[in-house]
């Protein structure tokens, strides 16, 4: 959308209509998204690449029901029961960044690291570097020690 979010947008429909249903359709699978979402009020949320889910999606939510796809419905247990879970986010980590954060804790290589999350492995560099640098680490061995000590 030009101007506004998704999330603005469903917050100014809903103060104005609070009756109305808001199915979010959206590329953003980002944990902080989904909550915004979940908290305003909308009914639905569907990724963009799950075309076939839309028509009976809307129709769900037209008829009252609360529609959530296959990735969204996989995240709710640990979205809305977060239990002891660091906060990386008070570090300035991205969604992203954690995602990095893991395949190191996992061992895998700078080049494994880009195969799995598709980017090049200069960019899983310069994302380990800021990394590193936001938790106030050296290495990718300490990061790997930071992770699970914090998970």
């Amino acid at each position: 959308m030009k101007g506004i979010s998704g999330l603005e947008a469903t917050e100014t429909i809903l103060k104005k209509y609070p009756a109305a249903r808001i199915l979010l359709l959206t590329t953003f699978l980002d944990d902080e998204y989904i909550i915004q979402a979940l908290k305003l009020g909308a009914k639905g949320y569907l990724l963009k690449h799950d075309y076939q889910s839309i028509l009976p999606a809307l129709e769900a939510v037209y008829s009252g029901q609360s529609v959530f796809g296959t990735e969204i419905i996989s995240k709710l247990p640990e979205l809305l029961n977060p239990a002891h879970k660091f906060d990386y986010a008070s570090y300035d980590i991205n969604e992203r960044e954690l995602k990095v954060i893991e395949a190191i804790a996992d061992g895998l290589s700078n080049k494994e690291i880009a195969a799995r999350l598709y980017l090049s492995e200069g960019t899983v560099r310069n994302y380990l570097s800021t990394i590193l640098e936001k938790l106030e680490l050296h290495n990718r061995t300490q990061l790997a020690v930071f992770y699970y000590k914090h998970k």
